[in-house]
């Protein structure tokens, strides 16, 4: 069964006729044939990836860099970018490794207006926390200051009733 599936769909068309090679041992030709072709299309498809730079649309590209296309083309026009232009439809392509140089470009010129910002949120936060500690301890001394008011409160009142009952 194995043998005929193989025959059908690794067969080679170069092989017409009585074979020269017996029945099992053209069926491991085939086979071996079959995978030697996928992986010379791998191989070629390898190749291509290595050697060929990646390009992007400029649409991709502006989605990557979070911006529009125009200024993708702006970009290409002063030379931030690197790409090539196709002459018959003018459509640009922008390579791939300038669109990653960019963007650790752009993060780490970046960066120090996130550490401004953080600096800036870090000193409101010690603001506010200064101004709790402080609310904190106003509440303290209230209830401190309320508790001694009570406690003369009490203590008048029963000087109060003490002298209530002494008449």
């Amino acid at each position: 069964m194995v043998h005929s599936y193989a025959r059908t769909h690794f067969h080679s068309p170069a092989i017409s006729g009585p074979s020269p090679l017996p029945s099992h041992l053209l069926f491991g030709y085939d086979l071996l044939r079959g995978i030697v072709a996928q992986w010379a299309l791998l191989l070629v498809r390898y190749i291509a990836i290595v050697t060929e730079p990646h390009y992007y649309t400029t649409a991709d590209a502006g989605r990557d860099l979070q911006v529009s296309r125009q200024r993708v083309h702006q970009l290409l026009n002063d030379g931030v970018l690197r790409g090539r232009q196709d002459p018959a439809t003018s459509r640009w392509e922008v390579e791939r490794e300038s669109v990653l140089s960019y963007l650790s470009q752009r993060a780490a010129l970046s960066q120090p207006r996130r550490l401004a910002a953080l600096e800036a949120l870090l000193s409101d936060l010690a603001r506010r926390v200064g101004a709790l500690e402080e609310a904190r301890e106003t509440e303290r001394r209230l209830t401190g200051e309320l508790r001694r008011v009570r406690e003369e409160l009490v203590r008048l009142a029963r000087a109060v009733e003490g002298e209530g009952l002494e008449e």
